[in-house]
């Protein structure tokens, strides 16, 4: 696994984010980089919606990025049953310069641990003439009870932390069912191999995923404004001022002399769309609107009428919790030294959600509270009047008056033309704070 590149969007996932690193990982696939598209959150409707229509499985989900037991350097070992006479063990340990040997029952599970000093322990007055070797088992001075091993999904500090409690220098790793894969020794333990990454759609790290810290990022693609994220080697960083993240993942494809699947230029398609409401939001390019014409033609579809099966998928609120709509499309960024959230929902069922409006409030003052923000806001855009409604919590939320130059009545403002949070909201609030 430590060849392998994982490809990843924010989190809380947008269409953009999840169909980025899925295409982007077939374009790395098709270079000769082993990579994997991951996510950090789970799918949207409107996402749903689109993976269904070409047929293909969401990217497995991850909470973190911190070095498992799996990116550690594993020994293999030989194992031994507890039936083992003491003297095999003593040829065994010499033969394969162990320090200990894993005691295994018929099905491979791990039932106890024999080690050098065990045996010496028991065979110091060992000449020749002492103890019999050939007939004593294993089972008699194996150490049977709180045997400490290590699953190849535990994280390593957590590992680490056990290891240099105990102070011994090899340990059992074992899988789900404790079967033995093999061993681990501290100094091991001590230097992991990191992840390799590609960040996709963001370069902040509060929407990164978790353990960023303790990866290798080796790319990031993006139209963001520029972040936080920080690397240790110079590194391939594009972003470019355009509606989407798809459109600069198309043209690696295509200043590459690389056509995408079907599948992927479908979900670049969709990824475009999404992002720039079909060319509605003020953040579309000319770029963007060649690459779609390009991608469409490639996926065989009608960038129109399937647009509006997206939206129609994406407004919906039908089954929605208060928690799930502003969450679902939600972005953390730190800003001079104010904590903002800012979620966006699209819809077109303004009374549907005005019928939970009270409940969502709800749901923003106690992300406010819980996670300590300085302001949340949610925007709530509606697709058809090409406008959003831009609901405030927080300590700060006059800050939206100075912003927009709009008063908030009962918390709330309507803004005309106002499709684009990365173009039209962050911008203005950012200059409001600074």
């Amino acid at each position: 696994m430590n060849d392998v590149v994982y490809i990843t969007g924010h989190k809380n996932p947008d269409t953009d984010s999840i169909c980025s690193s899925i295409a982007y990982a077939e374009f790395k696939n098709k270079t000769g980089v082993k990579a994997v598209p991951i996510r950090l959150g789970n799918l949207n409707s409107e996402t749903k919606f689109v993976l269904d229509h070409f047929g293909i499985e969401p990217q497995k989900l991850v909470d973190s990025v911190k070095p498992r037991i799996s990116d550690v350097n594993i020994d293999s070992v030989n194992t031994i049953s507890p039936e083992t006479p003491l003297k095999t063990v003593r040829e065994t340990m010499s033969k394969s310069n162990t320090n200990i040997l894993p005691v295994v029952n018929n099905s491979g599970k791990l039932t106890g641990i024999i080690s050098r000093s065990d045996m010496s322990s028991c065979c110091k007055n060992e000449d020749g003439r002492g103890t019999d070797l050939k007939n004593v088992p294993v089972n008699r001075i194996m150490k049977k009870d709180n045997i400490i091993s290590f699953k190849s999904t535990d994280l390593v500090d957590d590992a680490k932390g056990t290891a240099l409690k105990n102070g011994y220098a090899n340990y059992p790793i074992v899988d789900s069912e404790d079967k033995v894969l093999g061993i681990v020794s501290m100094e091991n333990l001590k230097s992991p191999n990191r992840k390799k990454i590609i960040l996709v759609d963001h370069n902040e790290k509060a929407q990164s995923v978790d353990g960023l810290e303790d990866a290798e990022i080796l790319e990031v693609l993006d139209h963001h404004k520029i972040g936080d994220i920080q690397t240790g080697n110079p590194i391939y960083f594009r972003n470019e001022p355009i509606g989407c993240t798809a459109t600069i993942v198309a043209s690696r494809f295509f200043e590459n002399g690389i056509e995408p699947s079907r599948k992927a230029a479908g979900l670049l398609c969709s990824a475009i769309i999404s992002d720039t409401l079909l060319f509605r939001s003020p953040t579309s390019t000319d770029k963007d609107k060649s690459m779609l014409k390009k991608l469409s033609a490639i996926a065989g579809i009608d960038p129109e009428p399937f647009s509006m099966q997206m939206f129609k998928a994406a407004s919906s609120l039908e089954g929605k919790t208060p928690d799930k709509i502003l969450n679902e499309d939600f972005k953390v960024f730190n800003i001079s030294r104010t904590k903002l959230g800012v979620g966006q929902v699209s819809t077109m069922d303004t009374e549907g959600f005005n019928s939970i409006r009270n409940r969502v409030i709800d749901s923003m003052k106690l992300k406010c509270k819980n996670e300590n923000f300085d302001l949340v806001i949610l925007m709530v855009t509606n697709i058809l009047k090409n406008g959003s409604e831009l609901i405030a919590v927080g300590g700060q939320k006059d800050v939206i008056s100075k912003a927009f130059g709009k008063e908030l009545k009962d918390g709330s403002v309507y803004i005309p033309g106002m499709l684009s949070r990365k173009k039209q909201v962050i911008p203005p609030l950012t200059a409001a704070l600074s």
